[in-house]
């Protein structure tokens, strides 16, 4: 039965082979003009909808806050860590992309991005709550100590969490003790495995957004 119907059907089309070919030639001008009207998306907006209010108040925030950021991703070998990409080139890599970056002009007239962080400025603001802006900053008084200390008087006297957190602050001041205070500065590589590194080896938890250790393979 299916045979003899597409063979039926071959027959008929062979005989209208113009109007067969025409009427192909009309679906795919169609097809063609409508992908024109495609509008594709791949913002976090593309997952709402546009009368919903969880949609209204993401763009609020969005005009506040800025949004759709956009990410760049660094990788290296196995056998290497972060800190090497915060050597006097890549400094000024860094640099050089974020000064590129802030230039950029919509046609407008305004700057194409209204917030750039490089993984440099987040390394810069580390340096800024320890040393409180300063090379050679005196630590103790600078934001991130007084933080710490302040974080260790919230704990019960006597208590493990306090003893544990007394335990991490003399470790850090050790730590801070072993850069002399004229060569805590970006230029130093041992002072950025400093801002890099916690106490126990890992990028410190206020870099993870930019900075991460993992493994493949």
């Amino acid at each position: 039965m299916m045979q003899r119907f597409w063979s039926w059907l071959a027959v008929e089309v062979g005989k209208r082979a113009g109007v067969v070919a025409l009427v192909g030639l009309i679906i795919t001008l169609v097809l063609g003009f409508g992908i024109t009207k495609l509008d594709f998306a791949t913002g976090q907006d593309s997952y709402l909808n546009k009368d919903e209010q969880t949609y209204k108040d993401s763009v609020a925030y969005q005009d506040l806050f800025g949004g759709q950021a956009m990410l760049g991703v660094i990788t290296m070998d196995d056998g290497h860590t972060i800190d090497e990409i915060f050597d006097a080139e890549g400094i000024v890599q860094f640099q050089s992309m974020h000064d590129e970056l802030s230039a950029m002009k919509a046609a407008a007239g305004e700057p194409v991005y209204v917030s750039i962080i490089t993984p440099l400025i987040a390394l810069e603001y580390t340096d800024d709550l320890i040393q409180g802006g300063e090379v050679g900053g005196n630590p103790a008084t600078a934001l991130a100590g007084q933080l710490l200390l302040r974080a260790v008087g919230t704990e019960e006297e006597g208590s493990e969490a306090r003893t544990l957190r007394e335990q991490d602050l003399a470790t850090s001041l050790t730590r801070i003790g072993e850069v002399p205070e004229a060569d805590r500065s970006m230029e130093n590589a041992d002072w950025v495995k400093f801002l890099i590194f916690g106490n126990d080896g890992l990028p410190r938890m206020s870099l993870r957004t930019f900075s991460a250790t993992t493994h493949t393979g």
